[in-house]
Protein backbone atom coordinates (compact mmCIF):
# COMPACT_ATOMS: atom_id res chain seq x y z
CA UNK A 1 0.00 0.00 0.00
CA UNK A 2 2.67 1.99 0.28
CA UNK A 3 3.86 2.09 -3.61
CA UNK A 4 -0.16 2.88 -3.99
CA UNK A 5 0.28 5.99 -1.09
CA UNK A 6 3.65 7.10 -2.83
CA UNK A 7 2.12 7.49 -6.54
CA UNK A 8 0.16 10.50 -5.37
CA UNK A 9 3.42 11.93 -2.97
CA UNK A 10 1.76 15.01 -2.43
CA UNK A 11 -1.70 14.32 -1.63
CA UNK A 12 -3.04 12.90 1.77
CA UNK A 13 -4.29 8.88 0.72
CA UNK A 14 -6.67 7.05 2.92
CA UNK A 15 -6.64 3.39 2.27
CA UNK A 16 -10.25 1.45 3.40
CA UNK A 17 -11.13 -1.53 3.14
CA UNK A 18 -14.98 -3.42 3.05
CA UNK A 19 -15.29 -7.50 4.86
CA UNK A 20 -17.87 -9.61 3.52
CA UNK A 21 -19.18 -12.10 5.36
CA UNK A 22 -17.31 -15.68 4.64
CA UNK A 23 -20.78 -17.45 4.13
CA UNK A 24 -21.77 -15.20 1.56
CA UNK A 25 -18.44 -14.74 -0.37
CA UNK A 26 -17.82 -18.25 -0.32
CA UNK A 27 -21.02 -19.42 -2.69
CA UNK A 28 -19.52 -15.97 -5.14
CA UNK A 29 -16.20 -17.79 -5.72
CA UNK A 30 -17.01 -21.12 -5.76
CA UNK A 31 -19.39 -19.94 -9.01
CA UNK A 32 -16.55 -17.41 -10.47
CA UNK A 33 -13.95 -20.05 -10.24
CA UNK A 34 -15.13 -22.80 -12.68
CA UNK A 35 -12.23 -25.15 -12.94
CA UNK A 36 -12.07 -25.87 -9.63
CA UNK A 37 -14.54 -27.82 -6.94
CA UNK A 38 -15.66 -26.29 -3.80
CA UNK A 39 -13.37 -29.29 -2.31
CA UNK A 40 -10.52 -27.47 -4.40
CA UNK A 41 -11.12 -23.99 -3.63
CA UNK A 42 -11.55 -24.69 0.29
CA UNK A 43 -8.06 -27.15 0.82
CA UNK A 44 -9.85 -29.35 3.20
CA UNK A 45 -10.35 -25.86 5.75
CA UNK A 46 -13.22 -26.35 7.04
CA UNK A 47 -16.18 -22.60 6.53
CA UNK A 48 -16.65 -22.26 9.95
CA UNK A 49 -13.30 -21.53 10.80
CA UNK A 50 -12.68 -18.90 8.01
CA UNK A 51 -12.03 -15.55 10.15
CA UNK A 52 -10.68 -11.93 8.91
CA UNK A 53 -8.88 -11.09 11.98
CA UNK A 54 -5.81 -12.89 10.74
CA UNK A 55 -5.46 -11.33 7.56
CA UNK A 56 -6.90 -7.31 9.45
CA UNK A 57 -3.73 -7.81 11.73
CA UNK A 58 -1.22 -8.26 8.99
CA UNK A 59 -3.01 -5.64 7.05
CA UNK A 60 -2.70 -3.06 9.95
CA UNK A 61 0.49 -3.88 10.87
CA UNK A 62 2.33 -2.54 7.67
CA UNK A 63 -0.47 0.37 7.16
CA UNK A 64 -3.33 2.44 8.51
CA UNK A 65 -6.48 1.20 6.63
CA UNK A 66 -10.27 2.07 7.96
CA UNK A 67 -11.79 -1.21 8.05
CA UNK A 68 -15.95 -1.45 7.45
CA UNK A 69 -18.45 -4.29 7.98
CA UNK A 70 -21.33 -5.12 7.14
CA UNK A 71 -22.93 -8.00 9.51
CA UNK A 72 -26.18 -9.36 8.80
CA UNK A 73 -27.56 -8.99 6.03
CA UNK A 74 -30.73 -9.88 4.26
CA UNK A 75 -32.25 -10.01 0.83
CA UNK A 76 -35.87 -8.75 0.99
CA UNK A 77 -38.28 -11.20 -0.53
Amino acid sequence: MAALGNLFADAEVEFFLALKNPATLLPYVVKNIPDRSYEQIMGGIPPETLRWGPAIRRILQRSDVTVWYCGATRTPR
